[in-house]
C-alpha cells in the first residue's frame, strides 16, 4: 500500500508539472506580442492624408519605431493615425491583469493603446482602449490595467447592437492611436510590450485631474499686508438664470458616463453643431462633410432620457439645411412632444449658417446671406410654433437663433444695405418687424425667444503672440467679453487693436432691436480648432473667470463645448470617460455658484478675480488667482450684518468658499483647484 500510494502521488505531481508547463508555455507565447506584423492605418480609414512608417531593427522584435506625419484635409480636419500590431493568431489574455509598455517619445503627448477583440453579438472586431500619457523621456514604463480599458464612444455610437462585456479571450491585434494637428510630425519608439499579472497593481494614472482640495478655513482677520481689499454687499434681486450652466453633447459620440455628468449639475445639455444639420432623426444617421458614408448616431430618445435622468433640460438643434427643413422640424417636434410626450421646450434653428458653404461644402458652395437665413429661420420658427400649438398651447417652447459663429464681429458682406450695423442687430430688427406686420403675421406670432451665438477665443495663431502662448496674456484677454474699454491685443477670434465688450454690445443690440429676449452662448471654449495643447491650468482658470463674468453679466444660458470629446484639450470628459482638467472648475461653479449675484468691490482685480452670490442658507465666493504669486486678501462681507476676515489664495488657482449666511463667524468650507490638482 505505501508503494502504491507513493506511485499515485508521483503520478499526480507529474500531471501537475505537465499542466504547469503547458500553462506557462501558453503564457510565455503571449508575452512575445511583438512577433506579429505591424500595419499603418492612416486616419482610421477616413478622408485624411496622414502618413506613417514602421521601422524595425532587422530581425529583432524590439525596438519598433512608429513615425507619423499628420495632415488634415477639407473633408477631414482632425488628422490622426493608427499603428496595428496584428498577431499571428488570436491571443487569450484572460489570465493577465494588464500590459506594460516601455516607450521613448520626443515630446509630452497622449496616445491611445487598444486591443481589437471579437464582439460576441456582431462577430466584428471592437476596440478596448485606454489612454497613456507620454512624458517625452527615454524608456518610460507605462502599466495599463485591463480593468481600466473602455470601448471608445465613437465606436459604440456607430455600432448599435454590440455586446458591452469585455472578453479578453480572442484578441487579434494591438493598436496605437495618435491624434494631433495638421502638419504635426514625430515618432514613438516602443522598446518593449509585455503582459503582466499583478492584480494589486494600481497601473499608470489615467485621468488628468484630481478633485479639488477640500478643507475648512477660519474666518478671522489675520495681521499683515494685503494684496487686495474686497467689499461684498447685497445688490438686490439679480439672480443667476435657472438654466445658466450647460454643455454640448459631442453628438458624434455615445453619451458619456452618467454619474460623472450628473456630478456637474448641468441644467441644460445641447444636441447641436454641424452634424445636427446633417442628422436624419428618423433613422438616427448622419454623414461627415464630403463623405457619403452614413454613420449611426445615438437617437434623440436616449438623449432626452439621459438629460432628464441627471436633471438637465435638453436643447435640440433642428436642421436648417435642405428644401424641406420646416416640415422636417415640425415633424420632429410632433414626434418628441406628441408621440413621445417629452415636453421639450428648447429648440435652436440651424448651426452657424453663415459658414455653411465652408462646413457643408458638399451641399452648398455659396455663402448664405442674412436675408436668406431669415427666410429659412422664419419658416422653421412658424412651423415649430404651429406644431406645438396643435399639441399643447400651454407648453411655451423657446426658440434659439441664429447660433452665429465666432467671427460675427467682422461680417460686412451679408447684405448690401446698412453694412456698418452689426448683423445680429439687423437680424433682430427683421424678427421684430415681422412680428409687427399685421398683413404677414396677423396673429403676432413671436419668432425668437433667445439670441444665441458662439465664441471661441483663439491665441494659437495670434500675430501678437507670435506662436508663444503666454498664460498671463491669455488670462488678461478674458476682458474682451465684458470690458468696453479693453483693447484686444491677443485674441485673434476678435478684431485686434479694438475694444469689443462682447456681452455689453450684445445686450445693447437686444435692447435696441428686440427688447425682452434672452441671451445665450450655445458654444464656447478656448480655441475652436482641435488638439490645441495649451497649459490645461491656463484654460481652466480662463474658463472659471468666464463663468463668473457671464453669471454677473446676466447671460441666461452658457453652454460649454464640449461635454465629451476625443480632444481632451477641449472636453470635460474624453471619449473613454476620463475626467479632464476642465471638469472640476465647471463642477464647482455649477454646484455652488447659483442664487443672487452680490456686488463686489475689489481694489486690485486685474490678477485676482472675485465673484460672489447669495443662496438661501449661505454665501459663496469664487476667487480666481491668475498670478504666479499667492494673494492675501482682506474681505469685508456686508450681508445680514458685517464680518471682516482674510483669506489666502495660492498662485494660479481657483478657490470656492462657502460661508454660512446665518453664522458667518464660523469656519468656511473651501475647495481649492490649481497646479497640484492637474497632473
Amino acid at each position: 500500500m505505501p508503494k502504491l500510494k507513493a506511485k499515485f502521488l508521483l503520478f499526480i505531481f507529474a500531471l501537475f508539472v505537465l499542466a504547469a508547463f503547458i500553462f506557462m508555455q501558453g503564457k510565455n507565447s503571449l508575452v512575445n506580442l511583438g512577433e506579429g506584423d505591424w500595419l499603418v492605418v492612416a486616419d482610421s480609414g477616413w478622408a485624411g492624408a496622414s502618413n506613417g512608417q514602421v521601422v524595425r531593427p532587422g530581425n529583432n522584435l524590439w525596438p519598433v519605431e512608429l513615425r507619423y506625419q499628420l495632415k488634415a484635409t477639407k473633408p477631414w480636419p482632425w488628422p490622426e493615425i493608427d499603428f496595428w500590431l496584428k498577431f499571428k493568431k488570436a491571443c487569450h489574455l484572460s489570465n493577465y491583469s494588464g500590459i506594460k509598455l516601455v516607450i521613448t517619445s520626443q515630446q509630452k503627448d497622449e496616445i491611445y493603446v487598444y486591443f481589437m477583440v471579437e464582439d460576441q453579438n456582431l462577430k466584428v472586431l471592437k476596440p478596448l482602449a485606454q489612454k497613456c500619457r507620454l512624458n517625452g523621456k527615454p524608456n518610460q514604463e507605462i502599466f495599463l490595467l485591463f480593468s481600466d480599458f473602455r470601448i471608445p464612444k465613437d465606436w459604440s455610437a456607430r455600432t448599435p447592437g454590440f455586446n458591452g462585456d469585455f472578453k479578453w479571450d480572442k484578441v487579434s491585434r494591438l493598436g496605437i492611436h495618435k491624434k494631433g494637428s495638421d502638419k504635426e510630425e514625430g515618432e514613438i519608439l516602443i522598446n518593449k510590450i509585455q503582459l503582466f499579472n499583478n492584480p494589486r497593481s494600481k497601473g499608470s494614472r489615467i485621468e488628468r485631474a484630481r478633485p479639488p482640495r477640500h478643507y475648512t478655513s477660519d474666518l478671522t482677520l489675520k495681521p499683515g499686508n494685503y494684496d487686495n481689499e474686497i467689499v461684498i454687499s447685497d445688490s438686490g434681486n439679480n439672480p443667476i438664470g435657472p438654466y445658466f450652466y450647460g454643455a454640448n453633447w459631442g453628438v458624434w459620440l455615445d453619451l458619456p458616463d452618467k454619474e460623472k455628468t450628473a456630478f456637474l449639475k448641468l441644467k441644460v445639455i445641447r444636441a447641436g453643431g454641424p452634424f445636427m444639420d446633417r442628422y436624419d432623426w428618423r433613422r438616427s444617421k448622419f454623414t461627415f462633410p464630403g463623405n457619403s458614408r452614413e454613420l449611426d448616431m445615438v437617437n434623440l430618445d436616449e438623449f432626452v432620457k439621459y438629460c432628464r435622468n441627471i436633471g438637465a433640460e435638453p436643447l435640440i438643434q433642428v436642421s436648417a439645411l435642405g428644401d424641406n427643413a420646416q416640415d422636417n422640424a415640425a415633424e420632429l417636434l410632433t414626434y418628441l412632444n406628441q408621440e413621445k410626450g417629452y415636453g421639450i421646450r428648447f429648440f435652436e434653428i440651424g448651426n452657424e449658417p453663415f459658414i455653411w458653404h465652408e462646413v457643408h461644402f458638399d451641399r452648398r458652395n455659396y455663402p448664405c446671406s442674412l436675408a436668406e437665413y431669415f427666410e429659412i429661420f422664419k419658416k422653421i420658427s412658424l412651423a415649430l410654433r404651429s406644431a406645438q400649438d396643435k399639441i399643447d398651447p400651454n407648453l411655451k417652447i423657446k426658440i434659439f437663433a441664429p447660433a452665429i459663429e465666432t467671427s460675427w464681429f467682422n461680417w460686412s458682406s451679408l447684405s448690401e444695405e446698412d453694412e456698418q450695423k452689426p448683423v445680429l442687430g439687423r437680424f433682430l430688427k427683421m424678427c421684430k418687424d415681422f412680428e409687427k406686420n399685421k398683413e404677414s403675421n396677423p396673429k403676432g406670432i413671436k419668432l425668437i425667444d433667445v439670441l444665441s451665438f458662439h465664441l471661441f477665443p483663439s491665441f494659437k495663431d495670434s500675430p501678437s503672440l507670435k506662436g508663444e502662448v503666454d498664460s498671463s496674456l491669455i488670462l488678461e484677454s478674458v476682458q474682451t467679453w465684458w470690458n468696453l474699454d479693453y483693447v484686444n491685443k491677443y485674441d485673434s477670434s476678435l478684431p485686434l487693436g479694438k475694444a469689443s465688450g462682447v456681452i455689453p454690445a450684445l445686450k445693447d443690440t437686444i435692447r435696441n432691436n428686440y427688447p425682452g429676449i434672452e441671451l445665450a452662448v450655445t458654444e464656447f471654449n478656448v480655441e475652436s480648432k482641435s488638439m490645441v495643447n495649451f497649459d490645461p491650468l491656463t484654460k481652466a482658470l480662463y474658463l472659471a473667470d468666464l463663468y463668473g463674468i457671464m453669471a454677473r453679466s446676466g447671460v441666461n444660458y452658457f453652454m460649454q463645448f464640449c461635454l465629451n470629446s476625443s480632444d481632451q484639450n477641449a472636453a470635460l470628459l474624453d471619449d473613454i470617460d476620463n475626467i479632464t482638467p476642465l471638469y472640476y472648475p465647471l463642477a464647482l461653479f455649477a454646484r455652488y455658484f447659483n442664487g443672487n449675484i452680490l456686488d463686489v468691490k475689489n481694489t486690485n482685480s486685474e490678477r485676482l478675480s472675485i465673484y460672489s452670490c447669495g443662496r438661501q442658507d449661505d454665501i459663496v465666493i469664487m476667487a480666481i488667482n491668475k498670478d504666479n504669486f499667492a494673494k492675501k486678501a482682506r474681505i469685508l462681507l456686508k450681508v445680514k450684518g458685517e464680518s471682516d476676515f482674510s483669506l489666502f489664495f495660492p498662485a494660479m488657482s481657483l478657490t470656492c468658499i462657502r460661508i454660512d449666511k446665518n453664522n458667518p463667524s464660523q469656519k468656511a468650507e473651501c475647495w481649492e483647484y490649481g497646479r497640484e490638482q492637474i497632473d
